[in-house]
């Protein structure tokens, strides 16, 4: 029955119906995330739809959440690359906005793929891990609220010697931490 009355209500706001304007959620942290659509199903015979007979309309509400800010764990890069990718942009300002926000800290910690030389990879994931931290100060994140670190190729995602393989190695990982994370 539920299903069938999604369907419907999908069918519905395909096929233009107004919906009222979203409704806040419960909790600060997902208001921002989360977008409803609240559908209002017609009753039975009041036109080509038919749904349940009802004393009043149904309203099904329909939640589009997006993975919440917080949930970001890795930026991927290029092979080669310090430079944060336009991919990730969207990601890392959503990001920001929540670590200023809640004065969340975080550790940044940059890997690359297998290098022959290790002092390079060492330094080439020290240098992404450094860029993200430039992208959050420069998105309001307090430098108090950042640590960069870079380790190379220490902890490989993925063992294989495909192009895909070794990019997934290519990485910058974000842990949130609930003190600032350098002092003063």
């Amino acid at each position: 029955m539920r299903i069938g009355m999604f369907v419907l209500a999908c069918g519905l706001m395909l096929a233009g119906c107004d919906a009222p304007a979203p409704a806040p959620a419960s909790d600060p942290n997902l208001a921002a995330q989360t977008q409803t659509s609240v559908v209002t199903v017609p009753d039975a015979g009041s036109g080509p739809v038919s749904s349940p007979p009802a004393e009043s309309p149904e309203q099904l509400v329909i939640s589009t959440a997006t993975p919440p800010a917080q949930d970001l764990k890795v930026i991927q890069f290029a092979s080669g690359s310090d430079g944060v990718s336009d991919a990730a942009v969207p990601q890392l300002a959503r990001y920001a906005r929540y670590l200023a926000k809640f004065r969340k800290s975080v550790i940044l910690t940059g890997y690359t793929r297998r290098m022959p030389d290790l002092a390079a990879a060492k330094e080439l994931s020290s240098r992404r891990a450094e860029a993200v931290r430039r992208f959050l100060i420069l998105h309001d994140v307090g430098a108090v609220q950042i640590e960069a670190n870079g380790r190379g190729d220490a902890q490989l995602v993925d063992q294989g010697t495909t192009e895909n393989a070794m990019a997934r190695n290519d990485r910058v990982e974000l842990e949130l931490v609930d003190a600032p994370t350098v002092k003063p």
